[in-house]
């Protein structure tokens, strides 16, 4: 085995020393690492889950074969060190679609027909450091997800649980909320398989072995300290090092054909009007700009469910304590926010200054 590779541990190093080429949980280019100048290193990690139970890790797909769910694929691109190009490009379906079923009217009624905002199309790239140390764009993957669709197959299941009209309306503007997240997400998942080389299906006796081999290549920590030490070496004697050049990506996204000159959506419920000019949060005194971006986030649905009571607790507590700014918990706030917003797309993210 090459210098150059890390292992999380023994029985890591030992399992893939006696691999098979016909195996099909190993995603690692060997030959390739094995020709890695020292400057790369490579993080070897196994990424676990319970062959016995492949309903909480896969999902059918049809003819026997299963595909990684969404939290088991960020683990992949966690292990592959992928990530994402730039911002996603988000756009808004719009199509003329009957509104009788949410208006709860019957089949034989006459249609009603309004054009509307019935779900996100977001088009994403993402990126890894191969084996061999060159940088790989995925291509350009577009998905979408249809709200509406989506709406009037949960009203027919299960009528009784949407008994109005004004129900109904509420249920679609919940999808609506979370539609670019999750297009985003299916996006995402799409660039992962194409970057890890994975299929496009497995066989039960695929996954028998509960666990899947990947490799991140990163810079080594030798070369990273050498530049630091010679850094600090210049800068005691007083030189400025060089700027770091900033890498360009740019994102060739796929040309879409300009729409049809057809009338504005009309407006009813989740129709898209002329918006009102965003409130500038930076012009707030502190304390109310942190609770206003917090306010944000909850509303956009950009915060996670197993954080939604606590971003709610600081709000309260920004908005009940005077001189919150002056209060030792006033760093935690920041910190907090800083967290969250770590996980927030950048397009999201609300202009602020607060830190």
């Amino acid at each position: 085995m090459s210098k150059n590779i890390l292992y999380g541990n023994a029985e890591q190093e030992s399992r893939l020393s006696k691999r098979n080429p016909e195996d099909k949980n190993v995603y690692i280019n060997f030959d390739a690492i094995n020709e890695l100048p020292d400057e790369y290193e490579v993080v070897v990690s196994e990424v676990l889950f319970n062959p016995l139970k492949l309903g909480e890790s896969f999902s059918p797909v049809g003819g026997g074969s299963y595909m990684p769910q969404p939290n088991l694929m960020y683990e992949i691109a966690d292990a592959c060190g992928i990530s994402g190009v730039g911002s996603p490009m988000i756009e808004a379906i719009i199509e003329e679609v009957d509104i009788n079923p949410m208006l709860m009217k019957s089949l034989i009624e006459e249609p009603t027909f309004r054009k509307m905002i019935v779900g996100r199309r977001v088009t994403k790239v993402s990126e890894r450091l191969t084996e061999d140390g060159t940088m790989r764009k995925s291509s350009t993957c577009t998905s979408a997800y249809n709200a509406w669709e989506r709406c009037v197959i949960m009203w027919g299941e299960d009528p009784k649980k949407y008994p109005s009209p004004e129900s109904r309306r509420l249920c679609l503007d919940k999808e609506l909320k979370f539609a670019h997240a999750k297009a985003e997400t299916k996006a995402f998942v799409k660039t992962i398989r194409e970057l890890a080389y994975m299929p496009t299906g497995y066989k039960q006796e695929d996954l028998r072995e509960g666990r899947m081999f990947f490799a991140k290549v990163r810079r080594s920590r030798a070369v990273l300290k050498a530049e630091t030490a010679a850094r600090l070496n210049a800068l005691s004697r007083g030189a400025l090092p060089e700027p770091i050049e900033q890498k360009r990506i740019e994102i060739v996204q796929d040309v879409t054909p300009a729409p049809d000159p057809t009338p504005e959506p009309e407006t009813f419920g989740t129709f898209e009007t002329t918006p009102e000019p965003e409130l500038d949060s930076r012009t707030l005194p502190v304390v109310e700009r942190l609770a206003y971006v917090y306010e944000k986030y909850l509303e956009d649905g950009h915060v996670p469910e197993s954080r939604i009571d606590l971003v709610k607790k600081m709000v309260a507590w920004l908005k009940d304590t005077p001189d919150a700014e002056k209060k030792e918990a006033w760093k935690t706030q920041i910190n907090n926010l800083r967290a969250l917003e770590n996980l927030i797309p950048e397009l999201g993210r609300v202009q602020h200054g607060l830190y």
